[in-house]
């Protein structure tokens, strides 16, 4: 049998991002993605800043999301064509849930300088992915120019000195990926010597 550590270690060892066009019903319920979050929330946070927050995009939302991120892709790219907006709509309602994350940092902090807690907000997401995998659903971190535009981060509501991460994609998956290659870790490692 293995030990509680031997699990966590193959859990983090095997997740593996699912396509979001392979996520679909059913989302995880509010209670569920309250545990998943209050697992998210568990990251180190030097000097107990929660800089980071998340917006959740479900049921109807996904759709006004997607008219908002193709009307966005026009005003970046006048010359877009009308099947490349019809994608653009189309790409947040592959999956039946997202949670934007939110970098929220704490400006001229004497102690914690905006870089970690930009860290801190990215380590949240990487959570929030491990805890959707532990509970059995699939899910993927997309990004893009959209988290760029300033027309999207107006409409969700961000403050100037926040940046918007990324839109963790969540569902129940169709299929599960094949497991990848991963770097070993000895090809990474340097001991320094003083």
């Amino acid at each position: 049998m293995s030990s509680p550590q031997q699990i966590i270690l193959d859990h983090i060892r095997n997740r593996r991002s699912v396509s979001a066009k392979q996520l679909t019903e059913p989302a995880p319920s509010d209670a569920q993605l309250h545990d998943m979050l209050e697992a998210a929330n568990s990251v180190p946070d030097h000097g107990s800043l929660v800089p980071w927050r998340y917006i959740v995009i479900r049921g109807t939302q996904r759709e006004k999301l997607g008219r908002m991120w193709a009307e966005a892709l026009k005003e970046r790219a006048p010359d877009t064509p009308e099947h490349a907006l019809e994608r653009e709509f189309m790409k947040p309602q592959r999956a039946p849930l997202l949670v934007a994350v939110v970098a929220s940092p704490v400006l001229d902090h004497p102690k914690v300088p905006v870089h970690e807690q930009l860290l801190t907000a990215g380590t949240a997401a990487g959570y929030l992915l491990l805890a959707a995998d532990a509970m059995g659903f699939g899910s993927i971190w997309l990004s893009g120019p959209r988290c760029e535009d300033p027309h999207v981060k107006a409409r969700m509501g961000l403050a100037e000195q926040e940046t918007l991460l990324g839109f963790i994609n969540i569902g129940t998956p169709r299929s599960r990926p094949e497991p990848r290659q991963r770097p070993d870790p000895s090809t990474l490692v340097t001991h320094w010597r003083g």
